[in-house]
């Protein structure tokens, strides 16, 4: 997703307005702008619980030697 150039995110806005027209594409892109938070949020969080699932037992070995 972050691979995306000015040239690739143009045609996407163009086809959206071909496709939603003008009245319809700020509330889409709205929309879309909170389902990527929501999809970060989700993201960071399990990578933040999957860190502490891989850290946490390493840390306890580290200490009892």
């Amino acid at each position: 997703m972050g691979n995306l150039g000015g040239g690739e995110i143009l045609v996407i806005l163009l086809l959206g307005l071909l496709v939603l027209g003008p009245e319809r594409l700020p509330g889409a892109v709205r929309q879309a702008g909170k389902a990527l938070r929501q999809v970060r949020k989700v993201t960071v969080g399990f990578q933040e619980e999957l860190r502490s699932a891989v850290e946490d037992p390493i840390v306890e070995a580290k200490a009892r030697l």
